[in-house]
């Protein structure tokens, strides 16, 4: 599906790749970690009967750049926002994605109308337990993102998060992401690579996200995924 609009904008040190499809209500799309906005293609014609859909590149992501100055996701958004012309919007977002967007709801509440958290990381949020041999197993193709070796780093990416715990991705799907994998620039990864400031927000303080809060994860899913989102649904006050 074409976009309305396509376009950049510049942010810091670094530039920012969105799309904008139909008209309505914003509904923003955020996409997981190694991946990027092109994720969202199978959702957008649905969405964009009813919504203005704007799916973006987030650092690092895509087409957008990664620059040298330490960088907050949160503000990203936030002065994506104003440049469209957006007061607020739903958020809808998929493992880091759903952290950016958790993350957004607490720091910038007034800018945020509802969230869709689809199988959240906990990338800014401590008081999520991991064992030590699943922190290991999670810990596999960012140690080899890390060395350089984005060959082995997409295989053990494909092998936790595509193949899952105990089944088969089908092959349109192991295909279509790879190909977004593969033209991931792994820049985040490189020693040279920017700070991406998190706010320390702790498990208890999820009580501030006052917004409709709807959570989903894959029966198939990493366990560490389903424990957030347990945790998170234990904490959130008007969470689906």
């Amino acid at each position: 599906m074409e976009p309305d609009k396509s376009a950049s904008i510049r942010v810091a040190d670094s530039e920012l790749t969105y799309e904008i499809y139909g008209s309505g209500r914003p509904l923003i799309l955020l996409h997981g970690g190694w991946a990027n906005k092109q994720i969202w293609q199978p959702q957008l014609e649905a969405f964009s009967q009813e919504y203005q859909v704007i799916p973006y590149d987030l650092r690092g992501h895509g087409d957008s750049t990664v620059g040298e100055l330490p960088y907050s996701h949160v503000d990203d958004l936030t002065t994506l926002m104003d440049r469209i012309g957006i007061e607020t919007a739903v958020l809808i977002g998929h493992d880091l994605g759903g952290s950016v967007a958790r993350a957004m709801a607490i720091e910038r509440y007034d800018r945020v109308e509802a969230l869709v958290l689809a199988a959240a990381g906990t990338q800014g949020l401590f008081g999520i337990a991991m064992p030590k041999d699943e922190m290991e197993i999670l810990g596999r193709p960012l140690s080899a993102a890390r060395e350089g070796d984005t060959a082995r780093a997409i295989e053990e990416h494909e092998a936790i998060w595509i193949h899952g715990v105990d089944h088969q991705a089908t092959d349109e799907v192991r295909d279509a992401i790879r190909t977004i994998l593969e033209s991931h620039s792994f820049a985040e990864y490189q020693p040279d690579a920017p700070e991406i400031m998190w706010s320390t927000h702790k498990v208890q303080e999820m009580h501030l996200i006052q917004q409709p809060a709807f959570l989903l994860w894959g029966l198939n899913d990493q366990p560490l995924i389903e424990r957030t989102a347990v945790k998170t649904a234990d904490y959130l006050p008007h969470v689906h």
